[in-house]
């Protein structure tokens, strides 16, 4: 038997004390870890979109077209809300800027967060899952859904055919152009029935907002952008340059009374590459856009 005071557990008692002190003073010696950046600016979305619409109207004046006059009667710019993930522009993989999961700061829920400004820039990846996709929009007008709900229509299935319009596009854009711009063709392209002609159209960001929303699935851009036609006369084929090929498919929902002035449009996007060693891949995109006759009221 150990003569020693304690035997082995009194020295494992030391030795725990000293490894204590060690990791005290070396945790006093390194930096204080710096919050996580893109949850300083707590938001309420209804307050974050009221401020961003009062800023709309200046800025969209400072880019009318030239010659325009005032007031503005044909629409030039377009405003939308996209649903997607922002993402931090550091670690292992680009992941969302805050975890899953609501936040509290003094007690209280935060439901979102401002990140337009918050250096390092995130990045904002558009899109749903195919799951939610399904789960959200499959319905369409045949049953109370996600998407009658959100506008303001869930009583009843009949009530949804009625009150809700629902209007399909078919559209394939080559992009990747060194200028930025993109070509545009109606339905699917080629067309070997006949020929079609396109557009090639300059969109420009104007001003947006992102809003964190750990709580949901997804977080939100709003975003204020023009779309000018730099030639609305592509013969057939696409100019040499592009580099991607989308085929847009796309349903829109709308009140047919005009009491909501916000459309619901939801698209299925198959992606083709110039480059043959890409494989093609199919994305879901949600998003909510202005009405030009709302647009123009602001």
């Amino acid at each position: 038997m150990s003569k020693r005071p304690g035997g082995g557990l009194g020295s494992l008692l030391s030795k725990k004390a000293k490894e204590d002190k060690r990791t005290a003073k070396s945790a006093a010696s390194r930096p204080t870890q710096p919050r996580n950046p893109y949850l300083t600016k707590p938001a309420i979305p209804e307050q974050a979109l009221y401020s961003f619409l009062g800023q709309v109207k200046n800025v969209a004046l400072a880019s009318k077209p030239k010659g325009s006059s005032v007031p503005i009667s044909v629409p030039f710019c377009e405003i939308e809300a996209r649903f997607g993930i922002l993402k931090a522009p550091f670690g292992v993989n680009d992941r969302r800027v805050c975890s899953s999961g609501a936040k509290q700061i003094n007690g209280k829920t935060v439901p979102a967060f401002l990140c337009s400004d918050i250096e390092p820039k995130c990045q904002f990846e558009s899109g749903i899952t195919r799951t939610h996709n399904v789960h959200w929009t499959q319905a369409g007008l045949s049953e109370v859904s996600r998407i009658s709900t959100a506008l303001g229509v869930g009583k009843d299935d009949a009530q949804v055919r009625r009150d809700i319009a629902e209007v399909d596009f078919l559209e394939t854009v080559y992009g990747g152009y060194d200028n930025g711009c993109r070509v545009c063709f109606p339905g699917v392209h080629p067309n070997p029935k006949k020929p079609v002609i396109g557009r090639m159209e300059d969109k420009e960001r104007l001003l947006h907002l992102d809003l964190a929303v750990p709580a949901a699935s997804y977080d939100i851009r709003l975003q204020l952008a023009t779309e000018k036609t730099v030639d609305g006369n592509i013969q057939n084929e696409p100019p040499p340059g592009w580099s991607t090929k989308r085929i847009k498919r796309r349903r829109s929902y709308s009140r047919k009374d005009k009491s909501i002035a916000w459309q619901i449009d939801v698209t299925e996007v198959t992606t083709t590459y110039a480059d043959p060693g890409r494989q093609a891949d199919i994305t879901y995109e949600l998003e909510m856009e202005l009405s030009s006759s709302a647009t123009l009221k602001l």
